[in-house]
């Protein structure tokens, strides 16, 4: 044995045994996968001090390149393995821009030899072994019974006892051999039509809905499992990367009125297949196929639940499946998140509210639609918070335990600049669904808004170790940077959102303004482009705001974009927030304050940033802005 495997490491209740590459808490094993097993390993050998990400890919990885977002999930699997609370650093800190450090004070403690194990403590139950092959428990006396048995020593067959429990215990206890985690990926749309692939999306959404309320269990977000949609994948290399167990896919195919759905459960450290099975039902049985799905993927895992939680597991919020289409239907525009598809997604949120009045989450989905239209469209929020408001209102009566719809209360009570209720509506949210909290970026905002915006990037960037390939947590963390006056880590972080996915316009909005702000003009013009509005989203304009940069410079571009941007306020809501940008760009203030007030009339959504836009920085002194804010219920 080296000196490195020659003594334990105990902090707390928990024990690190580098001979045995174990982790146990009060003597009972902690499941970990080999490399965040390896991960707490360093942390835990330089307690109290800061390791570089640097170093500890090079210790975790050596002589291989991967990505900063594998170890940022090994950090993920720690705190939840060590049960970290989401809202403290208990365990590991994070050190922005340098690296983790383990807080706790650890104790060496001598390897001494494994303690025998006596005869009372052999566990009772059936042993699993890897190639799947269950050993049923017996008694002594049962055994006996069986002739070739009856000739053996009883200290033989205690051996024998010994060596399968051994075994048993060995195999269950390795890291690479328990399922404690699962990701679901999208199932693939196998009809003819490609309209049917909102059933696809909403049957997987479900599912992991369902599965979340597994007992001890973790299952990856749709925001994270999202990425790898329409990609060829192999389920072993996908499953290290998210740092899973195992992997769910499947196939859905809808022909008439029969809907058939194929799932198979892959077990992640060999790529051998755990359990699979072909559902082949009437599309009117979707709720009893997605329910025996979990129940099936539940007992392939050997899960016991209770009966209170084999009641989550097939919990449903409607019994109208035309209504539940139509809610799926809705989620799949919400995700969109471009105008066009948000308003689609409104309608068919309203429409399954008319199905089922009582059908709670259309009217939570439809909450955050609306929310969602106020950022990206000029529809006044003067007309879309009460509609907000009442649905959201709504889904509270029928069911105050949803976390979205807390979630959607938290962002009408930002736009409305009631700061302390939507600061409570946000961790209420959190409490209910933990998995939830990180599609929301509203608390984040609070935080920046309220002069802490440093909390908020280290906010941001504890919700990306959570899924650190999503597109819209990596959109965040640029945000909270550029808010937070960081301008080269934000355009970093833009620059990395936009290579995992080009789509998103507001990944260049906020690349554009941290260019702006170190005065990279040409390349903040590329950005706002690319960003778009509702100015730019035709060629012609973009066509004409090159060509006044190319000839008139920043602000020749800008006077171009007011033109444009007149031209359409007359044609629909003039859109106060950005008039007023414009203008401040421009150096016209007394034109620049006209239009705050008009967005500070409106309510509108983009007042929010006032506060800690840089782009207002050169206005703080003058009255009329310290004005704006204390109304806002803000410190000047």
């Amino acid at each position: 044995m080296d000196e490195q495997t020659q003594c334990n490491y105990e902090f707390g209740s928990f024990r690190v045994e580098p001979a045995e590459q174990l982790l146990r808490r009060n003597n009972e094993i902690v499941p970990l996968t080999p490399k965040a097993y390896e991960t707490l390993l360093v942390l835990v050998r330089q307690s109290g001090h800061v390791v570089g990400k640097d170093e500890l890919m090079k210790e975790i990885w050596p002589n291989t390149f991967v990505e900063e977002a594998n170890l940022a999930h090994n950090i993920s699997m720690l705190r939840k393995a060590l049960g970290e609370s989401p809202n403290e650093q208990q365990f590991i800190q994070t050190v922005p821009k340098r690296g983790y450090r383990f807080i706790p004070e650890v104790t060496k403690v001598a390897n001494e030899p494994a303690t025998p194990v006596r005869q009372e403590q052999l566990p009772r139950p059936s042993l699993t072994l890897q190639s799947g092959v269950v050993v049923q428990d017996r008694t002594i006396g049962a055994l006996f019974a069986n002739r070739s048995v009856k000739k053996m020593t009883v200290s033989g067959l205690v051996l024998l006892l010994l060596a399968f429990a051994g075994l048993g215990l060995y195999l269950r206890s390795r890291p690479e051999n328990v399922i404690d985690s699962l990701a679901v990926l999208p199932f693939t749309n196998g009809s003819e039509s490609a309209q049917s692939e909102y059933l696809s999306d909403g049957i997987t959404e479900s599912l992991i809905n369902n599965l979340s309320q597994l007992p001890d269990f973790r299952v990856k977000s749709r925001n994270l499992t999202f990425h790898y949609k329409g990609k060829q994948i192999n389920p072993q290399q996908v499953g290290g990367a998210l740092g899973v167990s195992a992997i769910l896919t499947g196939k859905v195919v809808q022909q008439g009125d029969a809907l058939i759905i194929q799932a198979d459960l892959v077990r992640v450290s060999d790529g051998s297949q755990i359990w699979g099975r072909q559902y082949s039902r009437k599309a009117a049985d979707i709720f009893e196929i997605q329910e025996e799905i979990s129940r099936n993927i539940a007992q392939a895992l050997r899960l016991k639940l209770s009966s209170a939680e084999q009641q989550l597991l097939a919990r449903r919020y409607t019994e109208n499946t035309e209504a539940y289409h139509s809610y799926l239907k809705g989620r799949f525009f919400a995700n969109q998140r471009t105008p066009a598809a948000t308003q689609k997604a409104v309608e068919f949120f309203e429409q399954a509210t008319k199905l089922d009045p009582e059908y709670v989450l259309p009217y939570a989905g439809l909450a955050n639609a609306y929310v969602a239209n106020m950022y990206q469209t000029t529809q006044s929020p003067k007309e879309l918070i009460p509609k907000a408001r009442a649905a959201v209102m709504r889904a509270l009566a029928l069911n105050d335990t949803i976390a979205e719809t807390h979630a959607a209360l938290g962002n009408i009570k930002l736009i409305e600049w009631d700061w302390a209720a939507a600061e409570k509506s946000f961790k209420r949210a959190k409490e209910l669904n933990l998995n939830y909290e990180p599609s929301n970026p509203g608390y984040e905002r609070l935080l920046c808004i309220r002069q802490r915006c440093d909390e908020a990037v280290d906010e941001s960037k504890r919700i990306l170790e959570l899924d650190p390939v999503s597109v819209l947590f990596n959109r965040n963390v640029a945000l909270s940077l550029y808010l937070a006056r960081r301008y080269d880590e934000a355009i970093e972080q833009s620059r990395k959102t936009a290579e995992l996915d080009p789509n998103m316009p507001s990944t260049y909005l906020w690349l554009a303004k941290s260019y702006e702000q170190k005065a990279l003009y040409d390349l903040a013009i590329e950005g706002y482009l690319k960003a778009g509005s509702y100015v730019t989203s035709e060629p012609e304009a973009k066509a004409r705001l090159r060509t006044a940069y190319q000839n008139s410079g920043w602000l020749g571009y800008w006077r171009e974009f007011l033109n444009l941007l007149q031209k359409r306020a007359s044609e629909k809501d003039p859109s106060e927030y950005l008039l007023a940008e414009t203008y401040a760009r421009l150096g016209e203030k007394d034109q620049a304050f006209f239009w705050l007030e008009k967005a500070f009339e409106q309510h509108n959504s983009w007042m929010i940033f006032l506060s800690t836009d840089p782009l207002w920085d050169q206005f703080r002194s003058d009255s009329r802005y310290a004005s704006i804010i204390r109304r806002m219920n803000l410190e000047p």
